[in-house]
């Protein structure tokens, strides 16, 4: 007998990858009322052809199966797919009709829904069609809770972020007549930090969702985005610069204070877009090539403990930028996933190894890829092209798996 409690507890990714479990005919037809169509199948038995195998050397990354998130037909994008913190929802944008919808489900059959707000301020309501035309996308889960934010221009057609949960409650942030976005959730609190143009200038903000109250971090003349939290939760990496250079900055908070921007990686080229390793010990960035409009992939070791300019090491160069993490990092911290732009006609994703300092590609049979993302329990995620439409695939690899840790227990 099919046991929907049992399902619900089950890992997200157990489920996806499964073939022989009991309730294997359940979990090939997604709860979807997403598809047009009809309900999707995720991981139908008549395309084992897209099963790929390269372990002949087991000391690198392998995928051992790929799959499309949905079998989709019909004429639309997909993209910007992330999983919760406990792996037992998941959200992706879908584009159908110029429209951009938010999509939120889970596994258990239990809960499908879309997410398009329409705009109601009467000034928009104009003979122009595409001036009610709302964009609603790019969704972050809280990595403690069932809680998510994603961007939205409903608000006067300013892009705002908006907070919500899995049971379909939202609302908006702030109620400033300001752009808002570059979401980071805390990695064991309720806060997020993110950049607002409320001040008149890009700065950081902090908002708790638990007592709703904003903290403004910085008051830089340049804009100051794409801030991460470092996995101890202690400090903020992000990027400032003006249209002429970007460098990586710091703000550590000790006692409820946070200091001032400490520059971290800087030079006279551009530095953009820090993603932190899990283990917090290192960072990787995208730096603008000299004389050159590409960007390279570089890495730098760092502490908390000391933290100074640190000198960066290259990965590799002419790599794919992209604020939605065109970078990830393996959940032991030994690879990183990037996208190489080398050709014109592909954007194959290529891993890096950082104990043998090599770089390889991973296969994938995609051309056009981006939109990288690797869960702790070792699945990668991203976009690639399917004919003239977006579509996201899921790959299982043979990363090992990261217990997930508790969120109120302390990280070292």
């Amino acid at each position: 007998m099919f046991n929907k409690s049992r399902m619900r507890n089950t890992s997200i990714l157990y489920i996806l990858f499964t073939s022989s479990c009991y309730f294997h005919d359940k979990i090939r037809f997604l709860p979807y009322t997403i598809s047009p169509s009809g309900p999707s199948i995720l991981f139908p038995k008549e395309e084992s052809n897209r099963h790929i195998h390269e372990l002949n050397d087991f000391n690198q990354v392998s995928i051992l199966e790929l799959r499309p998130l949905m079998k989709e037909n019909g004429k639309l994008h997909q993209d910007h797919f992330r999983l919760s913190y406990n792996e037992k929802f998941f959200a992706f944008d879908q584009i159908i009709d110029g429209k951009r919808l938010l999509r939120i489900s889970d596994l258990a059959q239990s809960l499908s829904y879309s997410i398009n707000i329409r705009s109601d301020e009467k000034e928009l309501a104009t003979s122009r069609s595409d001036r009610n035309i709302v964009y609603s996308g790019n969704l972050n889960w809280s990595n403690v809770s069932e809680e998510f934010t994603f961007i939205s221009s409903a608000n006067r057609h300013q892009f705002k972020i908006y907070i919500g949960n899995i049971y379909g409650h939202y609302d908006y942030v702030s109620a400033n007549v300001a752009k808002e976005d570059f979401v980071s959730w805390h990695p064991t609190s309720s806060e997020f930090v993110y950049t607002s143009s409320s001040s008149g200038n890009g700065d950081l903000y902090i908002y708790n969702s638990k007592n709703r109250q904003h903290e403004r971090l910085t008051h830089s003349p340049n804009p100051d985005f794409a801030a991460k939290w470092t996995p101890t939760g202690r400090s903020i990496v992000y990027t400032s610069g003006d249209s002429n250079n970007h460098n990586i900055m710091i703000l550590n908070r000790k006692d409820g204070k946070w200091s001032k921007g400490i520059p971290l990686i800087q030079s006279q080229h551009d530095e953009i877009y820090p993603s932190i390793s899990p283990s917090g010990s290192r960072i990787a960035f995208f730096k603008r090539s000299q004389n050159s409009n590409q960007w390279d992939l570089y890495h730098t070791k760092y502490s908390q403990a000391t933290p100074h300019i640190y000198k960066p090491e290259l990965i590799e160069k002419n790599t794919l930028v992209g604020r939605n993490n065109n970078i990830a990092w393996s959940p032991d911290s030994k690879y990183i996933f990037f996208i190489s732009a080398k050709t014109k006609y592909a954007r194959p994703i290529y891993v890096y190894d950082l104990d043998k300092n090599i770089s390889y590609p991973l296969n994938t049979s995609n051309r056009m890829n981006r939109d990288l993302r690797i869960s702790p329990s070792g699945i990668l995620s991203f976009c690639s092209q399917f004919g003239p439409w977006d579509r996201i695939y899921l790959a299982k690899t043979n990363l090992k798996p990261v217990k997930y840790r508790n969120p109120n227990e302390p990280i070292y």
